[in-house]
């Protein structure tokens, strides 16, 4: 047996329920992480049909342009 000093650096985290934060949260709350996780894919395929997709947009200029043939 030796008489090794303990070590006082800080070691990490041995899995990620010891974890800190939202990521360990998140990691002990499964079910939470996964209804987040379908709230975004549902939220990303409705927005597909609320935007408004133009090839050509519209708009308005603050200039006027005049064109005389000679």
């Amino acid at each position: 047996m030796s008489d090794a000093p303990a070590s006082t650096t800080p070691t990490p985290a041995a899995d990620a329920n010891e974890a800190p934060g939202i990521i360990g949260w998140f990691a002990r709350n499964h079910v939470a992480a996964n209804l987040m996780m379908l709230a975004i894919i549902i939220g990303g395929a409705w927005s597909l049909y609320i935007v408004k997709k133009e090839s050509f947009p519209e708009f308005r200029s603050n200039r006027i342009q005049i064109q005389v043939p000679y």
